[in-house]
């Protein structure tokens, strides 16, 4: 895909999850997630940050302009290092979120920048996350046809103003996974549940009327 393309849907994703500094999981009607318990906080999690990137007010142009028959930019797609210096991180925000991390106690080396720097991929224990992002992890199962697959996430997490200049989402905290296919023992326990609701909820009505 087009690197350009890319930076363009995933900042959409990101303006719909990170509309403030405060992020909450969505579980409402996850019928297949089930949380287990606190997460133990000695265990180490890694943890990804998407750093604000420049000029985001002329990408979707550009995109435009590249992708539109008869514009003089037609076809004059950039490479990978054209984009990066155009819609690339802000200047600094890389050094800025090692040194925030750095002072907490998680040494450089478990820091990894990704290709082009847009990404900072960070491995810490949970009680340091936990700290910094004023959150408490849990230990969830993803249940379907592949089995109940746990994974660690938190239900919200607060970015401290230390980050919120540089750093646009922190993920793998809060996003869930998807879903996987619900078996046959889950889809008819989901319909004697459903159906038990709408009783519950008929005799209420009822109870009401009289």
């Amino acid at each position: 895909m087009n690197l350009l393309l890319f930076l363009l849907m995933f900042l959409a994703l990101g303006g719909q999850l990170a509309l403030s500094i405060t992020e909450e999981s969505i579980l409402s009607g996850r019928w297949d997630i089930t949380e287990q318990g606190r997460a133990n906080a000695d265990s180490i999690l890694p943890l990804t940050f998407y750093f604000h990137h420049k000029n985001m007010d002329s990408m979707e142009q550009t995109l435009l302009d590249v992708s539109t028959p008869g514009n003089p930019n037609y076809g004059k797609h950039l490479s990978r290092q054209e984009v990066h210096d155009m819609f690339g991180p802000l200047d600094g925000s890389e050094d800025a979120v090692k040194k925030v991390l750095s002072d907490i106690g998680i040494p450089e080396s478990n820091m990894k920048s990704m290709p082009y720097g847009h990404f900072l991929r960070v491995s810490a224990p949970i009680s340091l996350w936990e700290s910094l992002f004023s959150t408490e992890f849990s230990v969830f199962l993803l249940s379907g046809t592949r089995g109940d697959l746990p994974f660690i996430r938190a239900k919200k997490y607060t970015l401290p103003e230390s980050l919120a200049d540089h750093v646009k989402s922190v993920l793998d905290i809060v996003q869930m996974p998807g879903p996987q296919k619900m078996t046959q023992a889950k889809k008819r326990q989901y319909s004697v549940n459903m159906e038990s609701s709408k009783r519950l909820n008929s005799n209420a009505l009822k109870l009401t009327d009289d």
